[in-house]
């Protein structure tokens, strides 16, 4: 009953501990935000729930490679997926995922304890703390694999939309009402992005702005070459039909590339089950006669 109480109180207690570390996603106050930047000295209203929270915070959010990702890191993620939520939004999420891990976590220990099979203690504990940092990981590499899978079929995508501008082009079109028809005329989410871009030069962004924003928010290096290089064209009076055409070829080639490089590390996990399962197999079965024959011997 003791260790049930004190299993109870970890679980509490790391409950606790994820209410405070929600207060670090939280927007600063107007006066916080400009303190670095003015003059005079503020106050500091300290307390051990906020030094706790910066705590977390730095070993859970502010390093780099940290596992619940960085804030910048986050906000890449959240534009390349194409979700519509704010950074603070997100790691609510995250508590969530936490908090609902670390439930299951004390459940089952539980469970475990009223068929007298417990953990020790520092294990148990161990395994809490293991539950609240996986189940953050784990919302953030769901947004990860989101963001990848969207960028690919952008990547897949971006040939054709190339092909089109260049049809478009070649028939006398702008390249911004090119741009349009193709939108209107195809779908996915290249074809949204682009939407957005033109819509920011409608408002009254500069072309090279607006696509080289839509070129840094995708992180695609697909994208980022095929927008640079149209760009340049258009600064340098290039013709844009040939470009087009040359950047949807270049694109093809570099989806092939991944293609073979994909290949190349299934070969290597191809070869696991020949290795563990049918080669031993194939062995039992030329060996298995000849020991039975030596037994009856």
């Amino acid at each position: 009953m003791n260790l049930q109480s004190l299993l109870f109180a970890v679980g509490i207690s790391l409950s606790v501990v994820l209410v405070l570390s929600s207060s670090t996603v939280k927007a600063q106050s107007v006066a916080e935000r400009i303190a670095p930047y003015v003059g005079g000295s503020r106050q500091a209203n300290f307390s051990w729930s906020s030094s706790l929270s910066r705590s977390l915070r730095r070993f859970l959010i502010d390093k780099p490679e940290s596992f619940w990702g960085s804030d910048a890191r986050i906000n890449v993620l959240v534009r390349k997926s194409g979700n519509e939520i704010s950074l603070s939004q997100f790691r609510q999420n995250q508590l969530v995922y936490a908090f609902s891990f670390l439930l299951v976590a004390l459940i089952w220990h539980t469970i475990k304890l009223s068929q007298g099979q417990g953990l020790p203690p520092a294990l148990a504990l161990t395994l809490m703390v293991a539950a609240v940092i996986f189940g953050g990981w784990f919302s953030k590499n769901a947004l990860c694999a989101k963001a990848n899978s969207r960028q690919l079929r952008m990547e897949q995508q971006l040939p054709t939309i190339l092909d089109l501008l260049a049809f478009a082009v070649s028939a006398g079109e702008p390249i911004t009402n090119a741009i349009k028809r193709v939108t209107q005329t195809c779908t996915g989410e290249l074809c949204a992005e682009l939407e957005v871009a033109l819509r920011s030069v409608s408002l009254g962004e500069s072309f090279a702005s607006a696509f080289e924003n839509l070129a840094r928010g995708l992180d695609s290096t697909c994208v980022s070459r095929a927008v640079r290089t149209i760009i340049m064209a258009m600064d340098r009076g290039t013709p844009l039909a040939g470009v087009l055409r040359a950047q949807a070829d270049d694109a093809r080639a570099g989806q092939a590339r991944k293609l073979f490089e994909l290949a190349g590390k299934k070969e290597t996990t191809m070869m696991l089950p020949v290795v563990f399962f049918i080669l031993p197999t194939i062995v039992v079965v030329a060996l298995y006669p000849g020991l039975s024959a030596l037994q009856l011997m």
